[in-house]
């Protein structure tokens, strides 16, 4: 297989420029050119580097005031020659598709991040959105040209109708992991027991609720990411008391994977407390690590959690039934078998038209 694939991210947080990476690296193993099509501000992004840096001189990169116009993207498409369009953050554009097909050259590759749609405060409005979100996915794969994937957690499967689904890539460097030392902070606790809260943790991921249940728990609280701003408000006074006891640390983000995966693995347990519904790549990547999780609030993660009976737990979320759960998988014997996640079957599927 040779000619041109297009890449096409515009936005710089969570996980997105991380599959770019993968999709990119993974054209390069099988003869195709990589282009990138982003926005003007993306590259100055410290997640840029982050993702790309290993790799950046070997894409073409292309900048426009439009990365979510279909538009724009197919004439991109059209002058770098692409035999494939590969779009790994799809969900805005199904509208588009839907509305106008896809008129670039060779076929589009859309990944649909959020099938289930974000959760509302209203039963009812969550469920219309979840409909509404199905029916767009099912016009969109219907266009001439397209080929559509949702992303499913890698730590259970999917079957429902017609959607292909494909796993949350995690691809973990346990070489570069060992080979780090442990910053000295917690150097300096090294009997603490800590929970880990990764990622970046906006007020969905409930850390005022963590925090509540660690302080109950006699437990440190171990945060690597960015915090939103709302986040850190809510949860300053608790922040601040764990703090004051030698049992608070953040390591601001973006970090380089090996040092983030690194944190991950020196946690006694992570923890996700999510509002909303869709797979966690934090999740994921303890799973592979083989940490122990309390899970609590999504639906999603309980159904990830009864993937991994031996490793993970699913509670309520409240701070007393985190607390007592927290305070179980600290010292939960590590006997489990951690799940594979393959980056290469999902980059091969955005790349091929493939899926399950």
């Amino acid at each position: 297989m040779a000619g041109s694939v297009l890449i096409v991210e515009g936005n710089p947080h969570g996980h997105r420029l991380g599959y770019v990476r993968l999709v990119a690296r993974r054209a390069m193993e099988r003869g195709l050119t990589p282009h990138v099509l982003t926005s003007h501000r993306t590259p100055e992004a410290p997640e840029w580097a982050v993702h790309l840096s290993e790799i950046v001189g070997q894409l073409t990169v292309h900048q426009t005031t439009s990365p979510r116009d279909l538009a724009e993207v197919a004439a991109a498409a059209r002058r770098v020659g692409a035999v494939r369009t590969v779009i790994p953050d799809a969900d805005g554009f199904l509208r588009q598709v839907v509305r106008s097909g896809w008129r670039g050259p060779g076929r589009l590759s859309l990944l649909v991040m959020r099938p289930d749609a974000e959760p509302r405060r209203n039963r009812l409005l969550s469920t219309a959105a979840r409909l509404t979100k199905r029916a767009l996915m099912s016009l969109a794969r219907r266009r001439r040209g397209v080929d559509e994937f949702a992303l499913r957690s890698p730590l259970r499967t999917r079957s429902e109708g017609l959607v292909r689904w494909v796993p949350d890539p995690v691809e973990i460097d346990r070489e570069a992991i060992a080979a780090l030392e442990l910053p000295l902070p917690l150097r300096e606790f090294s009997g603490a027991e800590w929970v880990g809260v990764f990622g970046y943790v906006d007020e969905r991921k409930n850390l005022s609720v963590v925090a509540d249940a660690v302080e109950r728990a006699g437990l440190g609280l171990l945060v690597a990411g960015i915090i939103s701003p709302e986040a850190e408000r809510r949860a300053a006074p608790l922040l601040a008391r764990l703090r004051e006891n030698g049992r608070f640390l953040w390591f601001p983000g973006p970090l380089e994977d090996a040092f983030f995966d690194a944190l991950i693995n020196r946690a006694d347990c992570v923890v996700a407390a999510h509002s909303n519904e869709g797979p966690s790549g934090i999740v994921a990547r303890a799973a592979v690590l083989g940490r122990p999780l309390v899970l609590a609030g999504a639906s999603s993660l309980r159904q990830d959690a009864a993937c991994l009976p031996a490793q993970a737990v699913w509670v309520p979320l409240t701070a007393p039934a985190l607390a007592e759960a927290l305070a179980r998988s600290v010292r939960a014997p590590r006997s489990f078998e951690p799940p594979v996640a393959d980056a290469v079957e999902f980059a091969d599927a955005l790349l091929s038209g493939g899926g399950r």
